[in-house]
């Protein structure tokens, strides 16, 4: 990881392209560390699949004022996440879809809490 951090310092920023457009995953959001080496490395977030970010809130119902509906309504339209098994099938499929939508050439999936220890 440190040689990583020397590499992405290195690259000055007036030479990012952005052609290197990437998409981000994981349950919790990136480290500082992490978001500073994507900087550095001259890339760029063009899509948020972090779980406890863009997957919880993709979808919010309408209130309706009746909670088992509004619950069900939340959970049959919600985004395709490993942490909802009965929607991992279709995953794979929303990826694409947000990789085509957004011109991501990378993806980046990590366990953010095992980062943070090898960082620090």
């Amino acid at each position: 990881m440190n040689d990583a951090i020397k590499k992405a310092k290195s690259n000055p920023k007036k030479n990012i392209s952005y052609e290197r457009k990437i998409i981000v995953s994981g349950i919790l959001p990136p480290p500082d560390a992490l978001c500073a080496i994507i900087e550095e490395a001259g890339m760029r977030v063009a899509g948020n699949d972090v779980s406890s970010q863009a997957r919880s809130y993709s979808y919010i119902p309408q209130e309706t004022g009746d909670p088992a509906a509004y619950y069900a309504d939340f959970y049959r339209n919600h985004y395709p996440c490993t942490t909802l098994l009965y929607s991992s099938d279709e995953r794979l499929k929303a990826l694409n879809e947000l990789i085509e939508k957004r011109g991501a050439r990378g993806y980046i999936v990590a366990q953010f809490h095992d980062l943070i220890r090898t960082i620090e």
